[in-house]
Order: structure tokens, then sequence, then C-alpha cells
């Protein structure tokens, strides 16, 4: 089990403390909360990213043509390979 002294776990918590004040007034920027905030507090919206504000969409497509093409091409070219060493090992024997 990991041992933290009490100086440590205090400052971990004293810097959570001071990061959710801190990261408040983005979780409530836009309601009516954001007014009454005390004057200490950071009044600067935070921006979201785009994820977060629902307009992102994306569309993920395969082309099967391609990929048969191509699963047909490396069969072939190991299919060759092989062939080639087992002529290469009748001849020698």
């Amino acid at each position: 089990m990991l041992y933290f002294s009490r100086f440590k776990m205090t400052l971990i918590w004293v810097a959570v403390a001071i990061a959710g004040v801190l990261g408040a007034p983005s979780l409530f920027a836009a309601s009516p909360l954001a007014k009454q905030q005390p004057d200490w507090m950071p009044k600067l919206e935070r921006a979201i990213g785009l994820d977060q504000h629902g307009g992102s969409h994306i569309l993920l497509s395969l082309d099967l043509d391609d990929l048969i093409k191509g699963r047909l091409e490396t069969t072939r070219d190991e299919i060759r390979s092989l062939l080639k060493k087992a002529r290469w090992q009748d001849q020698s024997d």
C-alpha cells in the first residue's frame, strides 16, 4: 500500500480544492448562478471544445474493392514466395 506523509496529502488536497474553485466558473458560466459568484472568483468563461459542444460528426467508410484487391495481392505474393522456396529446395536435393 502506498504511504504518503500528512504534509503531502495536505498539499494534494489543497491543490485539488484550488483547481475546483478556479474551474467552477466553466461549469455554470451560462446559468444565472454565474452572476452570483463572489468577486474574488475568476469571471472568465472557459471555451469548450467542438466535441463537447456537440458540433462534431465523423463518418468512416471502407472501400471493399480496395480491401479485397489488397488481400488478394498479398496472398498471391505469399504463394509465389512459397512456391519459389519449394522449387529451390527440390532442385537442391
